[in-house]
């Protein structure tokens, strides 16, 4: 929000737009790890619960780190190249990017490539039915912004450092997150870090739940994540910066309601492993979501109207419409929390990753001819309708058929 002040007040609404397209390459961590993420969560839950020993645990994260490293190296060579050959500007829509810009689109890539192994330590807390610690250890990276911003403001800066800050946070709040996950479950760092001479993951592995997770991520990537992109394509400048504007809040508070949720993944699982789940669980805490959703909507969407003109001096204008798509997709995105946390086997993964791809597909095509017309809103409605048609109703449905009979 600070830096959305100092960035429209000192350089205009487009410098604003190209800031926030640019940070929205950080979304792509998400499907970076290959989904290999999943196996590490429900590797860590069972070892909470006693069904795999700390050495099997070990075996996981050795193999899964190493195998990311991998990916982490392709990606920081991508991010170099991409610089070099002045891509950037014809990638993102936007001409007028200049060196610097691309400069710091090509850092956050890179930083992006190296938290990949290390985002693993959310993972872990995920598993342990702890992720109010990793969502408390995000504020590391409100500290590095908040003093990365004092540096870019005192020295008077280019517009593009300011992107330095949240790429740089990403970083670092996911190594600090993964030293102290290690020690959680009593695994030392070195222990981890050391190249494994097998790829092989048995029932956490790539067939089992990377593939579908990776698909799955990558649909909801494409779905919620990457829109200031394709909006870019569609729209114009200013339409970008007010759907920016109202994502900091919607993305915010998503991400607090995906984070909420992610304890019923290790719950789930425990319950139907004793063979205690029933489909009024799974209704009540739709019922529970349903109400976050509406709540959590109704104030992203009041602030997101309430705060434009004020944060942004009036530069960036964000219209009761666009507010209230906004907070429908919230909405949208909540209601499909239970549903999701429960298909956490190698068929619900599969499952979901089916659907996956038309949720992202509709989403992609609805936002780029709704954005064409209707700007920031089209972008909101265009996610809202894929998650409440492509994800919210059949995952539903199927996990409530699912409980019914033996699995």
């Amino acid at each position: 929000m600070l830096s959305t002040r100092l960035l429209t007040t000192s350089f205009g609404v487009e410098s604003f737009a190209v800031y926030a397209v640019v940070v929205s390459i950080l979304a792509s961590l998400p499907f970076a790890d290959l989904g290999l993420g999943a196996g590490v969560v429900n590797a860590t839950s069972d070892f909470h619960g006693g069904r795999i020993d700390r050495g099997a645990l070990q075996t996981v994260l050795r193999t899964t780190v190493s195998a990311l490293s991998i990916v982490s190296c392709v990606l920081i060579a991508c991010a170099a190249g991409l610089f070099a050959s002045g891509s950037w500007p014809s990638l993102l829509a936007i001409p007028s990017m200049g060196m610097g810009d691309s400069f710091a689109a090509s850092f956050s890539l890179a930083c992006v490539a190296a938290s990949i192994p290390l985002g693993l330590g959310t993972r872990i807390y995920q598993g342990l039915q702890r992720t109010q610690t990793a969502t408390a250890l995000t504020f590391v990276g409100v500290g590095v912004q908040v003093a990365t911003l004092g540096v870019v403001f005192l020295f008077h800066l280019p517009a593009w450092t300011y992107a330095i800050g949240p790429a740089l946070a990403l970083l670092l709040t996911n190594a600090f997150t993964m030293i102290l996950a290690l020690r959680a479950i009593g695994i030392a760092t070195g222990q981890i870090f050391v190249p494994s001479r097998t790829i092989d993951l048995g029932q956490y592995g790539f067939s089992k739940s990377a593939i579908p997770y990776l698909i799955t991520l990558l649909g909801v990537t494409l779905t919620l994540q990457m829109q200031r992109i394709f909006l870019s394509h569609a729209s114009t400048p200013d339409e970008v910066a007010s759907f920016s504007f109202a994502a900091q809040f919607s993305v915010a508070i998503t991400s607090v309601v995906t984070l909420s949720s992610i304890n019923l993944w290790p719950k789930f699982r425990d319950l139907q492993s004793a063979g205690a789940l029933s489909q009024s669980t799974i209704l009540r805490f739709v019922r529970m979501y349903t109400v976050v959703g509406v709540a959590f909507g109704a104030i992203s969407a009041t602030a997101a109207y309430c705060l434009a003109a004020f944060v942004t001096n009036g530069s960036v204008v964000v219209s009761l419409v666009t507010a209230a798509t906004s907070g429908l997709s919230i909405f949208a995105w909540s209601v499909t929390r239970p549903a999701v946390m429960f298909l956490n086997s190698p068929s619900g993964f599969w499952l979901q990753a089916a659907w996956a791809l038309p949720c992202a597909v509709t989403a992609v095509i609805l936002t780029l001819t709704l954005g064409a017309t209707m700007g920031a809103a089209g972008a909101f409605l265009a996610s809202s309708i894929a998650v409440f048609t492509f994800t919210f109703a059949p995952l539903t449905i199927h996990s409530l058929r699912q409980i019914r009979r033996p699995r």
